[in-house]
């Protein structure tokens, strides 16, 4: 039993003490500082378990899981936030472990293991346990969702696939710009979901579309729109908009002065909508070729930028080296995203041309890349925030593709 989980273990033991390492070198506990979206997904949790409301912009997903302990009766700052904490500890090991687990699924664990302690070097994803935000429970449900499709693939249990299909429809509720891709994984699986369908499988893939169901009926009855949410369009309009308007003046865009975001942020949420949608279809109409330059921009500064989990750290401890380890760090996250990027992107050309000749969980991970890489072009300024919840798939592709090439040379032999 011990000697079949040894490397769960020692990974499990790897994570905590990397995590106490970060903590120690970053004072992480005790900053106090909390960051806008941080306020937003805490006010999500007092709306639904407070209120029985949904929030204009963050989901109940998120509100579900950081907002439990409002059932117990605490519903203090550094109640939840001690909570949050323990939470995405959790989650992180979850990351690490399931990593290791899809990677497994593949390769020799051994090699696996080594593979899973190159994913606790990515100090991006490990810098946001300490954030009351989405990415950490993010990427854990999305790669347990990868995991029982890739084992769908692998052992041809239907089960699966229904498990995978509920995770998949679940992290809509975590983050709503995943929408499209999951919506399409379901619809791309429709037929193997009718044919094989019972009681028990429905029952699995009810429980989000429920939940969807709830999110979308209460920000009709609250706000006026049946919609998960309201923050793709201010997302666009004060962010790629605002970008696109600021090139076609010779402007730079400072979200510190942004007037277009004052100007959304004082309509309905309804409104906002209206506002966002109607200035898309000018600028592609009018502004074109600026809000082109704009996207591509977001693109390029989202792929060249550090973790923005170190612009709020404060010299807490006034150590005399602080600001050396900030740059440290800065430095590692701001090279980590760039080179995991564009290794990213050449992988996804590889696959996408040789897509044949894989497993075509393979090609999943492939859409899933690619998906998460464009739409980040729609925001700015969030340092690696978009670009870290695909880390641990783009690892998973270079391990995979440097076993796919030995199997190529020993076949040509």
């Amino acid at each position: 039993m011990i000697s079949k989980f040894k490397y769960d273990f020692v990974l499990i033991l790897f994570t905590l003490f990397s995590l106490c390492l970060m903590n120690l070198f970053l004072s992480l506990y005790s900053q106090d500082s909390l960051c806008v979206d941080c306020e937003n997904y805490l006010e999500s949790a007092i709306y639904l378990f407070q209120k029985f409301e949904v929030h204009y912009y963050r989901p109940v997903g998120m509100s579900i899981i950081y907002g439990f302990p409002m059932l117990l009766g605490y519903d203090n700052y550094l109640d939840i936030y001690n909570y949050v904490i323990f939470v995405n500890v959790l989650f992180y090991i979850g990351i690490i472990i399931f990593f290791f687990k899809i990677c497994s699924l593949f390769f020799h664990k051994k090699k696996s293991f080594y593979f899973s302690l190159i994913l606790l070097t990515y100090f991006g994803i490990s810098l946001h346990v300490n954030e009351i935000l989405s990415e950490i429970p993010f990427i854990f449900f999305i790669l347990i969702a990868f995991y029982c499709l890739a084992k769908y693939y692998i052992l041809s249990k239907v089960d699966y696939l229904f498990y995978s299909i509920s995770l998949f429809l679940f992290i809509i509720l975590l983050r709503p710009g995943i929408v499209y891709f999951s919506i399409g994984i379901f619809l791309f699986y429709f037929i193997q979901i009718y044919k094989n369908w019972s009681f028990k499988r429905i029952i699995i893939v009810l429980l989000p579309v429920t939940l969807i169901l709830f999110q979308t009926i209460k920000m009709r009855e609250q706000y006026g729109n049946f919609t998960i949410s309201y923050i793709d369009a201010v997302t666009y309009y004060n962010y790629l908009g605002s970008k696109a308007i600021c090139l076609k003046d010779n402007k730079t865009l400072n979200q510190n002065n942004n007037k277009r975001a004052d100007f959304i942020f004082k309509q309905t949420y309804k409104n906002q909508k209206n506002i966002a949608y109607k200035d898309l279809i000018y600028q592609i109409k009018n502004n074109t070729f600026y809000l082109v330059k704009a996207y591509v921009d977001d693109i390029e500064e989202n792929t060249k930028t550090s973790t923005s989990r170190i612009q709020y750290l404060e010299n807490i401890k006034n150590e005399k080296y602080f600001d050396i380890k900030i740059k440290i760090i800065s430095e590692i996250t701001e090279w980590q995203n760039k080179l995991t990027t564009l290794l990213g992107v050449l992988l996804a050309i590889y696959f996408a041309v040789t897509y044949k000749r894989h497993n075509k969980i393979v090609f999943v991970f492939v859409l899933y890349f690619i998906y998460i890489f464009f739409i980040s072009g729609v925001s700015s300024t969030q340092g690696d925030r978009f670009h870290i919840v695909f880390y641990p798939i783009v690892l998973f592709l270079v391990l995979y593709f440097k076993q796919s090439l030995s199997v190529f040379k020993s076949d040509r032999l």
